[in-house]
């Protein structure tokens, strides 16, 4: 008799693919469960540390008791405060999300050290309960799973609008504990627990990611034959994750982690585990999986007698003779898992069957396809006479949250409110229609599932600036929007002549001034090619935080005083722009040294012209400053003395220069009667600035395109263009506190590229 050894990742999913056959004909009341453990008892020989086994179901099941969060808080408050260790094991696909907080809270008050072992699997709530783990060790073939908090009622659309606000309210609570654990961005983690996905992790993924602290080598325990109550898990499991559409490999080592964890007995104290770096291969996993398959189902024997070698084999036979094991394996494998995905569709009297038999035996046929191309081509067939419609008994698609719809609503009216022209009502704005501050206030509430009956408006006020209802995100909204308002309305004039930059950080930068590139050689025939240097010189600067705090009272809501959310926030965001204004205009008129010690303006760099009038340039018997200017900057050099060509692109005046400087760049302008056309007007922009006036209202600047070489560079911090604000509870307001914030900053970066005469 041939012994056949298998792999033991394979013999667990042959038993979990047994168990699931076997599932298929239970009926809802005989449904295979996880048997539900709930015990903390003692380490033998360990006064101070227990052992807390969570098993199965979290919370009420319909199929069987369940692990409760009341029989662990019970139990756990029983505990002497001399226990200085609770190990908590954990094999359980989730359950109760409330009843998942309640165990995390009671495990996290108790000052014992939390140290978690994932024996199987922890998913949906079960992962959450493993976050309060000081230490959590998973073994490599352990899953860890992380999903939106979901669950399903029938009512009306206002109740079940009610109850996404309770899952999403779910997800705020859960995020908690997963950033506290892995230490990640609270918005990453709410972007795992609100995306509707499900996040699966191996140990060795899990560690990476923070969520455990060390891939540990399993239990000599866990390899042996996989007890009833762990094949009744598997089972299930398999049941939920399939019809979730878990990827394979995380699928195969779900089942595998499940039969292997099985129910442990306390009484003795763990065997001390080596934290161990594991790589699992899903390639392993697959294998595993069809391997299982096949050792399930065995190619059936053949009807007919296999012909004598000399009798002749057709091409196809032996091409099959000439398989490996594996291969034939694989094979089996294939056809087996094509026959299942086809199994509940035959006999089915909707169906044509003589179609469902065709395509079976096609796919049967045709080595080439794969199980997953058989099943597409089964769902296209039974959908090829299916035509989409609104039909009742059709699932309801989300294709729109519904809390951004009513924030955007609120946010809509209340700027239509505080400015009709400029900010039209919709739809979504109209279902606010007739409400004030209070008004929106109460329904925000009421929405969050707080009755307002008997409440005054100051009460309703704080309630809605303090609950997790969607007014202080309203709020928030409309005065982000005023802050950005004010900020873009604002005139900047600057920025035609100026670069714009991101910086990554508050570090000090420096940019180089490029000196154009060296003189080009020739090159005799045979000769070898000269290297050459880009000259460059370094001016440095650092962008710089600005920021002001916005406050929303309870009086600013009760009083529906719209100007706290609109028209402050507005000029706030004005501010801001003329900020940059007043950094940018302190450059010219403040004339700091460059990085070679010259002020900006100077004689040396070339760049300081013979002090006249502008008005002058009018006057065609007097020394024409435009001209002056034109002749500098194009004479400039690079640093590497060659001519780099620098043509005056900008003139930039106060505004007692306005009306020359628009007759001097107006192509239809004549200086005089003996002059035809306005040589220089067409080739130059004329730019009117007040901050320029308080330093003189006689000196203009000149300045070239900053595409063509470095004038004044602007930044903004990276990810940061522009204002942006936070939002707290007030601390030192009763209300909430909306921080802006602006980070800047701007140096000139190359004289060669800027022209001053002080005027006269």
């Amino acid at each position: 008799m041939t012994t056949t050894t298998i792999n033991p990742l394979t013999a667990a999913v042959v038993a979990a693919l047994n168990a699931s056959v076997q599932a298929a004909s239970h009926k809802p009341q005989d449904r295979p469960h996880i048997e539900p453990m709930m015990k903390l008892s003692q380490v033998s020989g360990a006064a101070d540390t227990y052992e807390l086994l969570i098993y199965g179901d979290i919370g009420d099941s319909w199929w069987s008791e369940s692990v409760t969060a009341k029989s662990v808080v019970e139990q756990l408050n029983a505990l002497d405060d001399t226990v200085a260790t609770i190990n908590v094991r954990i094999n359980s696909y989730g359950g109760s999300v409330a009843d998942g907080l309640a165990i995390y809270n009671a495990l996290n008050r108790h000052k014992a050290t939390k140290a978690v072992t994932v024996d199987g699997v922890a998913m949906s709530a079960a992962s959450l309960i493993a976050m309060v783990g000081d230490t959590v060790h998973m073994p490599a073939a352990s899953i860890l799973m992380i999903h939106a908090p979901w669950g399903g009622l029938y009512g009306n659309a206002k109740e079940m609008r009610q109850y996404a606000d309770v899952l999403d309210t779910f997800s705020d609570a859960m995020a908690d504990a997963y950033v506290s654990k892995s230490g990640k961005d609270r918005a990453d983690i709410l972007s795992l627990l609100k995306d509707g996905e499900d996040h699966y992790y191996t140990g060795e993924e899990a560690v990476a990611e923070g969520f455990a602290d060390a891939v540990s080598e399993p239990e000599d325990e866990a390899a042996g034959e996989p007890d009833e109550n762990a094949r009744a898990f598997a089972r299930s499991l398999l049941e939920r994750i399939t019809a979730r559409g878990v990827p394979s490999n995380y699928a195969g080592m779900a089942v595998a982690a499940a039969l292997r964890g099985g129910a442990r007995t306390s009484g003795a104290a763990p065997t001390p585990r080596n934290a161990v770096t594991v790589k699992v291969d899903a390639s392993d996993v697959r294998q595993a999986v069809v391997d299982a398959l096949a050792e399930l189902n065995p190619p059936a024997p053949s009807a007919e007698p296999t012909p004598p070698a000399d009798a002749g084999t057709s091409t196809e036979e032996s091409t099959v003779m000439n398989l490996t094991e594996e291969q034939k394996k694989a094979l089996a494998a294939r056809r087996q898992a094509i026959r299942g995905a086809f199994a509940p569709f035959q006999n089915r009297a909707d169906l044509d069957q003589a179609d469902v038999i065709a395509l079976l035996d096609e796919c049967l046929d045709d080595d080439d396809v794969t199980v997953e191309q058989a099943g597409a081509k089964l769902l296209a067939l039974l959908g090829k006479d299916t035509t989409p419609t609104g039909a009742r008994g059709e699932r309801a698609e989300i294709v729109r949250d519904e809390t951004d719809t009513y924030i955007e609503g609120g946010v809509t009216a209340l700027l239509h409110r505080a400015n009709p022209s400029a900010h039209k009502m919709d739809d979504k704005g109209r279902q606010f229609a007739g409400f004030d501050l209070a008004d929106m206030a109460r329904d925000s509430v009421e929405r969050a599932g707080t009755k307002t009956r008997g409440m005054s408006k100051r009460e309703v006020a704080i309630k809605a600036l303090q609950s997790t209802s969607d007014f202080p995100a309203i709020l928030e909204n409309v005065v982000t929007k005023s802050l950005r308002a004010g900020y873009q309305a604002a005139g900047r004039t600057f920025t035609p002549f100026s670069r714009q930059a991101t910086l990554p950080d508050f570090k000090q930068i420096s940019r180089v001034q490029l000196g154009g590139a060296p003189n080009l050689l020739r090159v005799v025939e045979g000769a070898e090619y000269e290297y050459g240097t880009i000259g460059d010189g370094a001016e440095k600067y650092a962008v710089q935080k600005y920021g002001r705090i916005v406050a929303i009272t309870w009086e600013a809501i009760i009083n529906d005083d719209l100007d706290a959310l609109t028209r402050i926030p507005q000029s706030f965001g004005a501010s801001a722009a003329e900020l940059e204004s007043d950094i940018v205009y302190a450059i010219l008129t403040g004339n700091p040294n460059m990085a070679d010690g010259t002020a900006l303006f100077h004689a040396d760099h070339g760049n300081l012209g013979t002090p006249a009038a502008l008005a002058d340039a009018l006057d065609a018997t007097a020394p024409d400053p435009i001209a002056e200017m034109r002749k500098m900057m194009t004479l400039q050099k690079g640093i590497e003395g060659r001519y780099i060509t620098v043509r005056p692109k900008f003139l930039i005046v106060p505004p007692s220069l306005e009306k020359v400087a628009l007759q001097l760049t107006s192509g239809n302008y004549q200086p005089n009667k003996g002059q035809d056309i306005n040589v220089f007007g067409p080739s130059l922009t004329a730019i009117s600035e007040p901050r320029l006036e308080d330093a003189s209202d006689t000196a203009f600047f000149g300045a070239a395109e900053p595409t063509t070489i470095d004038t004044i560079e602007y930044a903004y911090l990276e990810g940061h263009e522009g204002v942006f604000t936070e939002t707290r509870d007030g601390f030192n307001v009763d209300g909430v506190e909306v921080k802006c914030r602006h980070v800047f900053g701007a140096k000139a970066i190359d004289w060669r590229g800027l022209f001053k005469n002080a005027g006269a």
